[in-house]
């Protein structure tokens, strides 16, 4: 056993169904170094007021590069790899689908306006 596994969320796959798809998707959550990894992807830099430099170019490209990340099989094994092959195709998929499926997993990751505005709520309560 592991020394985190007791850290493992309970609600790790989040199954998506969209009328335009024959059969469902799943999506997962994903991991801290996913995410930093992730992050440093898009950031080229940070100055020394920690503002962070974007490279807008790589921000485009992100939806793609999240979808390769959480993208799985119903046992939350990842379906994608982070390979420009996997990519390439992904980005054939239609655009209005990858905008439904990106925003999906970004919210269910918490990285959204849901954890923004719950972020902000426990800000509130916790100052009172």
């Amino acid at each position: 056993m592991s020394k985190v596994s007791f850290l493992k969320p309970k609600n790790n796959v989040k199954k998506i169904e969209l009328p335009e798809l024959e059969s469902p998707v799943y999506i997962r959550k994903w991991s801290a170094a996913e995410r930093i990894e992730f992050t440093n992807q898009t950031v080229t830099s940070i100055d020394s007021s920690g503002k962070a430099e974007i490279d807008t170019q790589k921000v485009l490209n992100q939806q793609i590069r999240l979808l390769q990340i959480v993208v799985c099989y119903e046992d939350g094994k990842r379906i994608f790899g982070d390979s420009e092959e996997d990519y390439k195709e992904l980005s054939e998929v239609n655009a209005d689908i990858i905008q439904a499926l990106w925003e999906e997993a970004w919210n269910f990751n918490n990285s959204g306006k849901p954890a923004l505005d719950e972020a902000i709520k426990n800000s509130e309560t916790s100052q009172t």
